[in-house]
């Protein structure tokens, strides 16, 4: 079924009709320009015949036997959630419905384990991909709020915690990441860019993976 989820978004799609173009495909977990980020990671798939099929070998033909099904997510996921709750209920034929929660409580419910269906995001705090990949996946971890399990990809993100050498780590991160990825653990959805508006006489402004460049370097003429 997790499977099925992911071929059911058409996330070319929300790219044009979401996002208006300012997103970008995110075939896993790390984004690009963190280090570990894996550029070779194949293209997530928009295929509803698979996920059709995927449904009838799940005991559930066109949603048949299921029971209804709530999405939810805060307010500035509306557009996201309606969008999701059309393909699931066109294509699957699930029984979704769509809830919109306080920021605030949804993190809560989210941390106890109360939330079972929901996107969400999450911004890198340090440049390395273990921040994601082990705050938000490893088993244990309070920000695993999609409560996914695998004792094979924490014996790797173990393993990848007590290595140094960058090129030895980053090997076992990409390695954890497909773990995660065949597992169908998680169906990334695009990637919004981030936009900023600069006056002609303002240089060295950039943007980052983790936000605007050092301010230091900034020249207002």
């Amino acid at each position: 079924m997790r499977e099925a989820i992911s071929l059911t978004i058409d996330r070319k799609g929300m790219i044009r009709g979401l996002y208006g173009g300012a997103a970008f495909m995110l075939n896993g977990v790390v984004t690009p320009g963190v280090p570990g980020f894996n550029p070779d990671l194949p293209e997530l798939q928009y295929n509803p015949a698979r996920a059709k099929a995927l449904m009838a070998d799940a005991g559930f033909p066109d949603g048949k036997g299921l029971p209804p099904i709530e999405i939810s997510s805060t307010e500035a996921y509306k557009d996201e959630l309606t969008y999701y709750a059309d393909q699931f209920q066109r294509v699957l034929g699930l029984p979704v419905t769509v809830k919109l929660v306080e920021r605030a409580t949804f993190i809560h419910a989210m941390n106890a384990g109360e939330v079972a269906f929901f996107p969400w995001g999450w911004t890198v705090d340090y440049p390395d991909a273990a921040d994601y990949l082990s705050l938000m996946w490893y088993s244990s971890s309070p920000y695993n709020r999609g409560r996914w399990k695998n004792a094979d990809y924490d014996k790797v993100i173990d393993e990848a915690l007590a290595v140094a050498d960058d090129t030895k780590r980053f090997a076992l991160y990409h390695q954890a990441e497909k773990i995660l990825l065949d597992d169908w653990g998680i169906a990334p959805t695009p990637m919004t860019a981030a936009l900023a508006l600069r006056k002609p006489n303002v240089q060295n402004v950039t943007l980052t993976p983790f936000g605007f460049s050092d301010f230091n370097r900034i020249v207002i003429q």
